[in-house]
């Protein structure tokens, strides 16, 4: 199932947030100064304290104050420097009202939030049985249940139709740190130097590094970031309260709305 970068989400919470620019940098490069020709529609200072982000190239992850902005070739002074010259391919997203990693912060809260019950499905080949006595295996990072379970067959990476999945009976989850899986060795016969193709399903783990996916119905997740954002300006003294309770409340509704299509009976064993 394809899925949405955590760097776009990040972007698109960002234009629902009140403010975000996203851009390439075109000259001017060195370790605390890039042009961004496409920002000099604006006057001096537009940008000044905007909050900015380099979500890809060489730089990717690296979070940034501006601390200055001139409008010819549209310079952008950066706080604090980064560690190598900045290169074109470094590119950058700015933000008015709120850091990225806050933005990172409630995109991931959103996600956790639905976690049981958003499942997807999942088909992990990652495991290989070293030889013909090992029936405990470490289920993969993400797994929250185990339909079937199949043994690679004599061709590498064929798993076909006439391969039938272990009996359900032969074997078991043990809620282990982490969780394991157990074969009965009397009811299965494990081949050396194959593969286990675990079916089954997953949460949706928690958004890190800019590329990471996310294949929760986006509307949800960004709908329920904003309001969480709004909901942390509420308490803010410098904010206009009325205003953030009725942007929380609309939104709120909005993510409510969406998370009636999320939830996915699960299928199997649970991990």
């Amino acid at each position: 199932m394809a899925g949405t970068a955590f760097s776009l989400l990040r972007q698109r919470l960002g234009h629902l947030t009140g403010g975000v620019v996203v851009g390439t940098p075109t000259g001017g490069l060195t370790t605390t100064t890039f042009n961004a020709t496409a920002l000099s529609t604006k006057p001096d200072d537009f940008y000044n304290d905007w909050h900015g982000r380099f979500y890809e190239g060489r730089h990717n992850g690296v979070n940034f104050e501006v601390e200055d902005f001139v409008k010819l070739n549209g310079k952008v002074t950066l706080e604090p420097p980064t560690t190598l010259v900045i290169e074109k391919k470094d590119l950058f997203e700015l933000y008015k009202h709120a850091t990225p990693v806050e933005l990172g912060h409630f995109i991931n809260i959103a996600i956790s939030m639905v976690a049981g019950e958003a499942l997807v499905e999942r088909v992990s080949e990652t495991l290989l049985i070293p030889n013909s006595t090992t029936y405990h295996y470490a289920v993969p990072a993400g797994i929250a249940y185990i339909d079937r379970i199949y043994m690679e067959q004599g061709t590498a990476g064929r798993y076909g139709a006439e391969q039938d999945p272990f009996d359900y009976r032969a074997w078991r989850i043990l809620h282990t740190t982490p969780p394991q899986i157990w074969f009965d060795p009397n009811l299965v016969s494990l081949t050396a130097a194959r593969h286990l193709r675990l079916v089954g399903q997953a949460i949706q783990v928690e958004l890190v590094g800019d590329s990471d996916e996310c294949v929760i119905n986006q509307a949800y997740v960004l709908y329920q970031a904003k309001a969480l954002w709004h909901e942390s300006k509420i308490r803010d003294s410098a904010s206009d309260f009325e205003d953030h309770r009725t942007q929380m409340v609309i939104a709120q509704s909005r993510a409510d709305s969406e998370r009636e299509g999320l939830r996915v009976a699960p299928m199997g064993r649970a991990v």
